[in-house]
């Protein structure tokens, strides 16, 4: 399927041992991001896909923990197409998380670390820097509420 949503077809079909969803177009229209369970592990990666429905690659690898029911789902780029978030349960001891990663698949953290790093880097408390973040952020109502609500 084009971005505008015409000429839909069918990307792949791997049956049912998977399950596919959560599907987000990058920035640029290069390439398809979605979560991919494989319902018999109870686990859930995040993948990229071309539209042409070649160069599947796969950007995060379960979590090694106990129980082996990693999910790491709803995948969205970035508007600058370089970093991609997702939520993560059970991924490295987190229960419930919210990763960054770069769109390539290194090494994800949590938002928090991030938001963590760029605090003690300015030397500015953690809500500070959350809430420039927030404000920063696409389709957020920058600065006071022109009705004071």
């Amino acid at each position: 399927m084009d971005p505008d949503g015409t000429n839909r077809h069918l990307l792949f079909s791997e049956g049912p041992a998977y399950g596919d969803g959560q599907a987000n177009w990058s920035p640029d229209g290069s390439r398809v991001i979605f979560r991919r369970c494989n319902n018999a592990k109870e686990e859930c990666s995040i993948y990229t896909i071309k539209p042409d429905g070649h160069g599947l690659t796969q950007i995060t690898q379960p979590s090694q923990n106990a129980k082996g029911n990693n999910a790491d789902v709803k995948p969205e780029f970035s508007p600058d197409g370089k970093t991609i978030s997702f939520s993560s349960f059970n991924r490295g001891g987190v229960q419930n998380g919210i990763y960054l990663m770069g769109a390539h698949g290194l090494e994800a953290v949590t938002a928090f670390d991030v938001l963590r790093k760029r605090a003690r880097d300015s030397r500015r408390r953690v809500a500070d820097v959350a809430a420039e973040v927030i404000d920063r952020a696409p389709g957020s109502r920058a600065g006071p509420d022109p009705a004071g609500d």
